[in-house]
């Protein structure tokens, strides 16, 4: 203490012999104590450095009293240290203080803070006895139990924003634990098989807050990271988590695409992500979370019941599980004509909807309409395109949609 670097060169001190007193326990070294200052930070370095420690530590050990009623507790004390009782091989003693007193047929009631042990144990009742100089309570079993649950992850719920193909989709997790994690464990907890998905960044994905603003993605330092290979995003914690408390985040991923399988010439239209085909199919994979560290915890990852009611589906259709796809389909196919005289100027009417957006700039949308047989557009330009028109002009410009190429103008097929 009081050793400064006041430059930036590299300064020696001797220091031949510290003694001091902290707590009322005598500490002292003596050895060599460089400090290295180095443009804008400082550090101590200490070599070889030998601590000694003696004195009269605080004896005995002894356990605090809590109380609703402060002189429950004041009534007990170990030595001079008021509102204390005394742990003695698996037991603790109370020992009424000087000129204290407890009076008959009167409930007393007091409480102490334990730590319970990392592992189960089964329900175990205490038992209860006093002595004094002239009388005996003898031992008999308390009104009641203590046990240890196993340590396990109580509740891992995930939901998706949008079960389209080919979207961004925000993936939201639910976890609540019955045991403290700690940092200093080195804990992690990683969220597997979400089949499907795929991240721009695999070694930093970013982590969102879903709590409501008590930054629960701060808890893990705001950042997972990927792998392709198991589909998982792993977590290492950044402060503690407490048990019994539930914590809500969330982070984004691209859905599957769909398109025939390339390893299967001919093949029907199925979701497909960098790797392949996508396991699940349409259907949502099953997802699983553990955490390791001091414990190894292994769980279910459930989803909402109830669903995103989107497109006319279902509130109860399962669409909130994370990578539920929609099969892509046409829930409206309408085509109709104005006249079947030979001849005649005819005009086609479509009507079509799906029940998965479909996105032009960002996944390369052409519709087909086959089989028109017969006929010849009006207007056909060299090129082979030909104008569109409003079925309800002017309150309708769906055609305005569409061209003829990604590039073309709008209002024009081909």
């Amino acid at each position: 203490a009081g050793v400064s670097c006041s430059n930036a060169v590299v300064k020696s001190l001797e220091c031949n012999a510290f003694n001091g007193t902290f707590m009322g326990i005598n500490i002292g070294f003596n050895k060599t104590m460089a400090c290295n200052r180095v443009a804008f930070s400082a550090r101590t370095l200490i070599s070889n450095l030998d601590v000694v420690i003696s004195g009269a530590f605080i004896t005995p050990f002894v356990v605090s009293l809590v109380s609703a009623v402060p002189a429950h507790a004041n009534l007990f004390s170990v030595g001079s240290l008021v509102g204390s009782a005394q742990p003695q091989a698996g037991a603790l003693v109370f020992t009424l203080g000087a000129g204290q007193q407890m009076q008959p047929d009167t409930a007393y009631t007091i409480g102490f803070i334990v730590t319970n042990q990392a592992t189960a144990s089964s329900a175990a009742t205490p038992s209860i006895s006093a002595t004094t100089t002239c009388a005996q309570l003898p031992l008999v079993a308390m009104d009641g139990s203590l046990q240890v649950v196993a340590p396990a992850i109580t509740s891992a719920i995930a939901a998706q924003s949008t079960p389209f193909p080919c979207s961004l989709n925000t993936i939201t997790v639910t976890l609540r634990l019955n045991v403290h994690i700690r940092v200093c464990d080195g804990s992690t907890v990683t969220l597997s098989n979400f089949d499907g998905a795929t991240v721009s960044n695999v070694s930093q994905v970013p982590v969102l807050d879903a709590s409501g603003g008590e930054s629960h993605h701060l808890v893990f330092g705001g950042f997972g990271r990927w792998s392709d290979a198991s589909r998982s995003l792993t977590l290492t914690l950044a402060s503690d988590m407490v048990a019994d408390r539930e914590y809500k985040f969330s982070f984004r991923v691209s859905n599957a695409y769909v398109a025939a399988d390339p390893s299967t010439p001919g093949s029907t239209l199925l979701p497909l992500d960098s790797v392949g085909v996508k396991s699940s199919v349409w259907a949502a994979p099953s997802l699983s979370a553990s955490f390791a560290g001091s414990a190894s915890l292994n769980a279910p990852v459930t989803s909402p019941p109830a669903g995103l009611g989107l497109c006319g589906q279902s509130a109860v259709s399962g669409d909130a599980a994370p990578l539920f796809l929609y099969q892509p389909a046409f829930t409206v196919k309408k085509i109709g004509q104005d006249t079947s005289f030979p001849c005649s100027n005819n005009t086609i009417t479509v009507s079509f909807s799906s029940n998965v957006p479909l996105c032009g700039r960002d996944c390369n949308v052409k519709i087909t309409i086959s089989n028109l047989l017969g006929a010849v557009p009006v207007s056909l330009a060299a090129d082979g395109t030909f104008p569109l028109i409003s079925v309800n002009p002017p309150s309708e410009t769906f055609h305005m949609l569409f061209s003829a190429n990604s590039s073309g103008a709008a209002g024009r097929a081909i």
